[in-house]
């Protein structure tokens, strides 16, 4: 606090002494420009204009960069030199450097102002090149954007590449892509798409490595011929396929969809948890709607296997753009997932099925004995925000694995005719309220009246464990009209001041009492669904007569 406060004082110090008059000036870009020589340390150069004779990353920052650019800039200074490439700053605070940046970058107010307050308000400058990365991009992957931008397309030689290519291709996901010839029209579509796609290696091979693979001028996708794609021939296992972009017209749009259709295979296979963020990619881009298929414990050579993945791939080319299938192996990755394997079912190494609708959310109210259902197949953004107080619509699917009995469940699951089925560990409970970070304030701190919230951690095995006592503890207050809110908030994802600090390992239960929000009551007992009721009761606000 006594850091901040001198802070504060030593900047408002500085401001006064360099221009006092600039401080209280009526043009609002004097008071800017003389902030911005305050907000950072000496180290980062100011850019004067977005043209540098070396390779430069360029941070924009505006006033409401104060408190978080320097610590960016810190962390990609530290290691910029030993890419290649320097570190300068630009403050865009005024209207004709905004203005210029936007021109020269076809930016928006809307892109410029989204760039600004995440990981994306930099450009690549380097004499006539002038480049901005995709949005989001994490800072650790800035070295690799920047050598994309440096150079978009590798150059190998025959030894170079099938080494290259061996350790890189290590899965069915994994794929390079190889270019020859291209004219200059396409040579800009494909280098725009390399920065765009910064982890994917862009390759032009020599002449004669190229005529060895029989690769055709354009461009070609190079990735292993897999079982989840419909390769069942074991000759063609373990070797690479290379898929030719027939089309002349290429533009960025229909090369990013083009990639996209041919870079992996037609079945999504999830075994780590670093393929989730890309699994739930092609779910949220594409048709909001998933099939997921559970199956550990069965062998992935055996017979049995590949008739159910001859199957799905019958369902995955029926349903394209309307559903995606995707094979789950780990049961630990289908819990992290708040899916629950049936234990007899996985005993008898049997898979499971589930259906999955991302476009409908469900509420945790009940009105007249049912549980509120928004649709956000409209607005995809609705479904974001929704995720954390809402539970994802969900059917399972009980039968043998056929494609007659798929499509069966398929056609009834979208056209919303199958029952709603609920894992036992994600089923809603009326008499408790699930908040997220945006109603926390409104709901408990605003509320007039007492609450009782649990906060609690996904994949934290004590409030699993706890979960139907605390259910039937709320069922209980609810029947006998208890004058008290009971609610919960998941921890893991929601980030609101009131609870900074209070990450459980086991859960952990607050009581908001009336009037007096600011000071919480903890409660410190065992975990007895008995004993936290006699807590509530104990604490319950006492009106007067």
């Amino acid at each position: 606090m006594f850091a901040s406060l001198l802070k504060r004082g030593l900047l408002l110090g500085a401001v006064t002494s360099l221009s006092t008059s600039a401080l209280y000036s009526e043009d609002l870009s004097e008071t800017l420009r003389t902030l911005k020589i305050l907000q950072f340390h000496k180290d980062y150069q100011e850019s004067k204009t977005l043209e540098s004779s070396s390779p430069t990353l360029v941070y924009l920052y505006d006033i409401h960069e104060i408190d978080k650019a320097d610590s960016k800039l810190t962390e990609l200074f530290s290691k910029a030199h030993t890419f290649g490439y320097s570190i300068q700053k630009k403050f865009i605070g005024e209207n004709e450097d905004a203005n210029y940046i936007k021109e020269k970058l076809s930016m928006s107010n809307e892109e410029l102002d989204l760039r600004l307050r995440h990981h994306s308000n930099f450009v690549f400058v380097h004499k006539e090149k002038l480049f901005k990365p995709p949005m989001g991009i994490n800072i650790p992957d800035v070295d690799s954007w920047v050598a994309k931008c440096q150079s978009p397309i590798i150059k190998m030689t025959s030894t170079q590449y099938f080494g290259f290519s061996r350790r890189y291709i290590n899965d069915d996901e994994a794929f390079i892509i190889l270019v020859k010839n291209l004219n200059e029209d396409t040579k800009l579509v494909v280098e725009k798409y390399s920065r765009y796609k910064y982890k994917v290696p862009f390759i032009q091979l020599d002449d004669a490595t190229a005529d060895r693979l029989q690769i055709k001028d354009g461009v070609t996708i190079v990735r292993p011929f897999s079982k989840y794609d419909g390769d069942f021939d074991i000759n063609d296992l373990g070797k690479l396929k290379h898929i030719h972009f027939e089309n002349q017209d290429l533009n960025f749009e229909n090369f990013d969809s083009w990639v996209k259709q041919n870079s992996t295979p037609k079945l999504t296979y999830c075994d780590s948890f670093d393929k989730i963020y890309p699994m739930f990619n092609k779910i949220y881009n594409g048709p909001l709607k998933a099939m997921y298929v559970l199956t550990s414990q069965m062998n992935p050579n055996s017979k049995k296997y590949e008739e159910m993945l001859k199957a799905l791939l019958k369902i995955q080319e029926k349903y394209a753009g309307n559903l995606q299938v995707i094979i789950l192996p780990n049961d630990e990755i289908t819990k992290k997932l708040g899916v629950l394997r049936d234990k007899k079912l996985r005993m008898f190494r049997k898979p499971e099925v589930r259906f999955l609708d991302f476009s409908k959310m469900i509420g945790t109210e009940e009105n007249q004995g049912k549980f509120p259902v928004i649709d956000c197949s409209d607005d995809k953004s609705k479904c974001g925000e929704l995720v954390d107080s809402y539970y994802t619509r969900k059917n399972n699917f009980d039968k043998k694995i056929t494609y007659e009995f798929l499509e069966q469940f398929v056609d009834e699951s979208l056209k919303g005719e199958y029952a709603q089925y609920y894992e036992t560990d994600t089923l809603p409970c009326s008499a408790i309220r699930k908040l997220c970070a945006r109603d926390f304030t409104k709901e408990v701190i605003d509320y007039d009246g007492d609450v009782i919230v649990e906060l609690y951690g996904k994949y934290c095995p004590g409030c699993r464990a706890f979960k139907s006592k605390f259910n039937e503890m709320a069922k209980r207050l609810k029947n006998e009209k208890v004058p008290v809110t009971v609610a919960k908030i998941c921890v893991d994802y929601n980030m609101v001041p009131e609870i900074s600090g209070k990450k459980p390992y086991t859960p952990i239960f607050w009581f908001y009492k009336k009037g007096q929000k600011e000071a919480p009551i903890e409660y410190k007992g065992k975990y007895d669904k008995e004993e936290l009721y006699q807590f509530i009761r104990s604490n319950l606000t006492q009106e007067k007569v």
